[in-house]
């Protein structure tokens, strides 16, 4: 395989033959198969890039391995410590882990404000990160000194948590009030520790404005939240994105099928 990207003009590669072949009939034919599924592959390992993070072999200017884990969701957190100084900060790595109880986490870059503050109080909030805040949200991932509050900084208005102590930011049209539950540093395949440290928390409060709710249900498009992606990009969503899915019919029957004679 190579590193970085090649590209071929495929047309004619399956128009070569072996020296030498004259065969004709079937034999031609199973000739022609191996020779078309021999230079499948071989075009196949010469067009696909790999490379081992750990080697930085990629050959590109920048690593794409987030442009291709992405867009993640951002998990926009709100913080104080026993001082009762605020910090707010976006974080890329943050997802939900579970429903029922409701639990997210984010994954820090190093020992950052965010984690130290969650730890010392063990409580924060996420809120949610959208395009109309997306200056806002880019702008407060700036490294401020420990102390100063990057909701006044960048002009946003907070509003009091209800059942923690972190204010959230007042825009925001949903906030997650969370209680920590523990802190994991990792480590590599190697057993050494890496300077990455992640957060879990549990939802106890959830806030929504009610104008995105229509006919029952949360409209996600309508608040047109902001993701992360590789590079310098961001990607947004919106309702004309959404789409639905249902089951492959067979593939649905065929499930149905297997599970009921499981259960014979």
């Amino acid at each position: 395989m190579r590193v970085g990207p090649r590209r071929f003009k495929l047309g004619r590669l399956f128009e070569w033959g072996l020296p030498g072949d004259t065969a004709t009939g079937a034999g031609a034919g199973a000739k022609l198969m191996f020779q078309r599924d021999c230079l499948v592959s071989v075009v196949e390992s010469l067009i696909s890039m790999f490379y081992e993070p750990r080697k930085k072999n990629h050959g590109l200017p920048h690593d794409p391995y987030n442009a291709i884990v992405g867009p993640r969701p951002i998990g926009w957190i709100t913080s104080i410590n026993a001082k009762g100084d605020i910090n707010l900060a976006p974080y890329s790595y943050f997802n939900s882990v579970s429903t029922d109880p409701p639990m997210v986490m984010f994954a820090s870059d190093g020992r950052k404000d965010t984690i130290d503050f969650v730890e010392e109080t063990g409580e924060f909030v996420c809120n949610l990160a959208v395009w109309d805040l997306r200056a806002h949200v880019k702008d407060t991932s700036l490294t401020f000194a420990r102390g100063i509050n990057e909701m006044e900084v960048v002009g946003l208005e907070a509003t009091p948590s209800v059942l923690v102590k972190p204010p959230r930011v007042k825009a925001s049209p949903c906030a997650l009030e969370c209680k920590w539950l523990q802190t994991v540093q990792l480590k590599d395949i190697d057993g050494n520790p890496a300077p990455r440290f992640i957060a879990f928390g549990q939802v106890i409060g959830i806030h929504i404005d009610e104008s995105f709710i229509k006919d029952g249900l949360l409209d996600t498009g309508a608040m047109r939240p902001i993701a992360r992606a590789g590079y310098q990009e961001y990607f947004v969503t919106t309702a004309d994105a959404r789409f639905f899915l249902k089951f492959t019919e067979a593939h649905k029957m065929r499930a149905q099928s297997h599970a009921k004679k499981t259960e014979e």
